[in-house]
């Protein structure tokens, strides 16, 4: 995915952030983008095709949702974003620092471990054990 002009990678936003004297930093040779909530409305409208109207306040609880979640320290399973963890946290005076650990599943590696596992039988069941010849009480 190429990179939209009107978004700044982290080195960027470092730089912006040194020259008005913010106190955040980013790590040096970072050159992630950084995601903004409008972008992210944005995409969300072009792969939903939903109206900006519609996506925008749903957009909005759902991070306002996670944002109370993290705060609270709740683990977040949220696929195919991944499995989100509070590592560590440190209030400040006027904001919250959240430390997250996100680990998330290496696209194709899903299918590869499916691939391995036991395969299911037309009924559902796996082979890997147990005795289908044994009547239940049900039937």
């Amino acid at each position: 995915m190429a990179r939209r002009p009107d978004m700044k990678t982290a080195a960027e936003a470092s730089e912006i952030i040194t020259e008005t004297g913010g106190g955040a930093k980013v790590a040096s040779g970072n050159n992630a983008t950084i995601y903004r909530k409008k972008e992210l409305v944005d995409a969300v409208v072009a792969s939903s095709g939903l109206k900006k109207k519609t996506v925008k306040p749903v957009v909005d609880a759902v991070l306002a949702e996670i944002g109370v979640a993290l705060s609270r320290g709740d683990a977040l399973n949220m696929p195919p974003l991944g499995k989100l963890l509070v590592n560590r946290t440190k209030d400040g005076p006027a904001s919250e620092v959240l430390i997250l650990k996100l680990r998330r599943v290496k696209p194709g590696a899903r299918a590869r471990a499916l691939a391995g596992a036991p395969q299911a039988d037309a009924s559902g069941e796996d082979d890997a054990g147990g005795d289908d010849d044994t009547a239940t009480a049900a039937e």
